[in-house]
């Protein structure tokens, strides 16, 4: 594996416990990894309004810092991309739940408005959160 800590982490211990022999570990990319590389998002978080522009800076912070706990917590789950739009940002997730949290959070701390749209058939979430 070449740039997953997360993983290589997890397999070392897992090496270093007795639990994997290491001399018949193919290398793989992790899923969190190929969704990144080919940007094939999970999840998408829009954040529209007045407030977002104005506030732009302080959103990628809240943004960043869920990404960080969630992590700790679900290490395939992490942001492919933060971008700026005509009218706002957007999130990319290479997961459901680190999206899920980011809105979560977005309402939590600023209130505004949250819409979660899930397509199950195809694993990917669509979250809208807006405040004028």
């Amino acid at each position: 594996m070449h740039g997953c800590r997360q993983i290589r982490g997890t397999l070392r211990s897992a090496t270093d416990e007795g639990l994997v022999d290491a001399s018949n570990a193919e290398e793989a990319t992790c899923p969190a990894c190929q969704r990144i590389a080919e940007n094939v998002p999970a999840g998408t978080v829009s954040l529209r309004g007045a407030f977002v522009k104005q506030h732009a800076d302080e959103l990628c912070g809240l943004v960043r810092n869920t990404e960080e706990l969630e992590k700790s917590e679900h290490p395939l789950e992490r942001l492919i991309a933060i971008s700026d739009s005509a009218d706002g940002l957007d999130v990319t997730t290479t997961g459901l739940r680190l999206a899920q949290r980011i809105g979560h959070a977005l309402e939590a701390a600023y209130d505004g408005e949250l819409q979660i749209h899930y397509n199950h058939e195809e694993y990917y979430v669509d979250i809208h959160w807006q405040r004028d």
